[in-house]
């Protein structure tokens, strides 16, 4: 997910959230640019799926913060997605393995159990 702060913002109008977090209303965004101007703040947006996209007014700053954060947030999420989905193969893998060896073994003492009649496998 991008933060786009202040001049970064493409949007023509923006949802304005004020510093104490009062709900400023759809303002274009040369307005919001000159409001953050006049306070001392910057103009921040984190969510560009949306139209037009929510911004905010925080601390000079604070924002480049905000990114930093989002960007690392988003590096641990992608760490734990690719984990998470290797060790779903390996476990798919090793389940298969098992299932495999049951059913040669079934196929072996001439048995058709569970494992032999969930698969529909021929031993071989």
């Amino acid at each position: 997910m991008a933060v786009l702060i202040n001049e970064q913002i493409k949007a023509d109008e923006v949802v304005l959230t004020g510093l104490a977090g009062e709900k400023l209303g759809v303002v274009s965004k040369s307005e919001a640019l000159a409001m953050a101007r006049s306070k001392g703040v910057d103009l921040v947006c984190t969510s560009l799926m949306s139209s037009p996209p929510p911004c905010s007014l925080v601390a000079k700053g604070k924002g480049k913060a905000i990114a930093q954060k989002e960007a690392a947030a988003s590096k641990t999420n992608v760490g734990r997605t690719a984990k998470t989905a290797a060790k779903k193969r390996s476990r798919s893998f090793a389940s298969l393995l098992i299932l495999r060896s049951m059913i040669r073994h079934e196929a072996a003492s001439g048995r058709q159990t569970s494992a032999f009649r969930q698969t529909g496998a021929v031993g071989r």
